[in-house]
């Protein structure tokens, strides 16, 4: 599977800061559906390796070519590649132990699916719907984890409702634009418990961010990847 411009820029945007109470513990990380790996290594590369990451993926050429991404980097003491259903790995989990959870999930629905079947498995959400991501978190997430995750515009407000429905609050929100004169393509999410948010604390602001102009890549799109591509 190729790397795709939605993880990198997933893996460069999410907030790794801990809360204060365990911020000398490494950093505890799930990666839903994590193909390759480029998610679980570029958080790993921001942490400097204070951080133990768990990639799973149901697909087992992707849990073992991320296994193989994973051996080979400089941090691969601290990151796991297991084949295994999200499904199956929150019910089996008996701890709220993850600081973060993350995905790049499937997010077609009743569409058209690709001829391969891995690619088709990447994209439509037939094996991993949205409830069965916001119920699995809930049950693996810390008390004051994220979830972060990277979907189409149309999807992430669908996704969004879901999750306040179950007690999941948007806590910041970046909308990715191809060039300036094109709508939203991407928004990027994060969510925390409703119960460790403040009660009064004000509705989240969009940030924006544009890849490209005609000519070149933006600088704002530079600056937050830059560390993780060579042509940067």
């Amino acid at each position: 599977m190729k790397v795709n411009t939605d993880g990198v820029l997933l893996g460069a945007w999410v907030d790794l800061q801990q809360n204060s109470e365990h911020s000398q513990s490494p950093l505890q990380v799930l990666d839903i559906g994590t193909g390759t790996g480029v998610i679980a290594l570029v958080i790993t590369q921001r942490c400097e390796g204070n951080a133990v990451v768990t990639g799973i993926d149901i697909d087992p050429d992707s849990a073992q070519e991320a296994a193989e991404n994973f051996a080979n980097s400089p941090w691969s003491g601290v990151l796991t590649a297991r084949h295994i259903s999200f499904q199956e790995f929150a019910a089996d989990c008996d701890t709220n132990r993850f600081d973060l959870v993350v995905s790049n999930p499937p997010y077609f629905i009743d569409s058209q699916k690709a001829p391969s079947l891995r690619r088709s498995t990447a994209r439509h959400n037939d094996t991993l719907e949205y409830e069965e991501i916001i119920d699995g978190t809930i049950n693996i997430l810390a008390p004051e984890g994220k979830l972060a995750l990277i979907l189409p515009v149309e999807e992430s407000r669908i996704f969004e409702q879901k999750a306040r429905l179950k007690g999941l609050e948007l806590t910041r929100l970046c909308l990715v634009r191809s060039l300036p004169d094109t709508p939203p393509k991407r928004a990027l999410m994060e969510f925390s418990f409703k119960d460790t948010l403040c009660k009064n604390a004000a509705a989240v602001a969009a940030e924006e961010l544009i890849i490209q102009t005609k000519s070149d890549f933006t600088r704002e799109y530079k600056s937050l990847t830059c560390e993780f591509y060579l042509n940067f």
